[in-house]
């Protein structure tokens, strides 16, 4: 059963970061004027977009339940349930960013849910993560690679908050760190079954 939960895992979280990588370059090189290095990504699913319900269903909606249920998987490999209903948390934030933004009323209430959504997703990540980093966890791999997610996230909120990046930009690198740990972390799983399968 517990071979069967990391491989179910590591699946999860690589077929949620490839699901995301694809429908966001395909979603961008076919809406109209949008810049895939300057655009907020949550553009592509705004109101009016012409592809805003394929990237809200797929880019937001169903990305956030894989990484909800890798989350909550990952949190059950590594023996720590609070773990895993963080980041079961997180990942079912970012599935509601699916409610559509809308770029000319920033105060809506779907543009208020949506903005409500990635907060969630971030603060849910971030005690994640930040438990990972302090937990006698006997994944080091995971615990290691945390702390390095954690200081690489914190590095474009400062550089954005100081006005030395762009904002769109600090949430690419933000996203990009967090996904780089889902997918190290999901490899690291089946490397080690690979191992076991061999070693048995």
């Amino acid at each position: 059963m517990n071979s069967q939960i990391r491989t179910l895992t590591a699946l999860l979280g690589l077929s949620a970061v490839t699901t995301f990588l694809v429908a966001f370059f395909v979603c961008s090189a076919m809406t109209p004027n949008f810049s895939v290095a300057n655009d907020f990504i949550s553009k592509l699913g705004s109101r009016g977009q012409p592809y805003a319900d394929w990237w809200n269903a797929i880019g937001f909606g169903s990305v956030g339940l894989m990484v909800a249920f890798f989350g909550f998987l990952f949190g059950i490999t590594v023996e720590d349930r609070l773990l895993g209903l963080c980041l079961f948390v997180a990942g079912l934030a970012f599935a509601f960013a699916a409610f559509p933004t809308d770029l000319l009323d920033a105060n809506s209430t779907l543009s208020k849910v949506h903005y409500a959504s990635i907060c969630f997703a971030l603060a849910g990540w971030c005690l994640g993560l930040a438990r990972l980093m302090g937990s006698r966890s006997k994944n080091r791999f995971a615990r290691t690679t945390a702390t390095y997610t954690i200081c690489l996230s914190l590095l474009p909120m400062i550089a954005m908050s100081g006005g030395i990046s762009a904002e769109p930009v600090a949430h690419r690198l933000v996203l990009l760190a967090v996904f780089a740990w889902v997918t190290a972390n999901c490899l690291r799983l089946l490397k080690t079954e690979t191992n076991a399968g061999i070693t048995g």
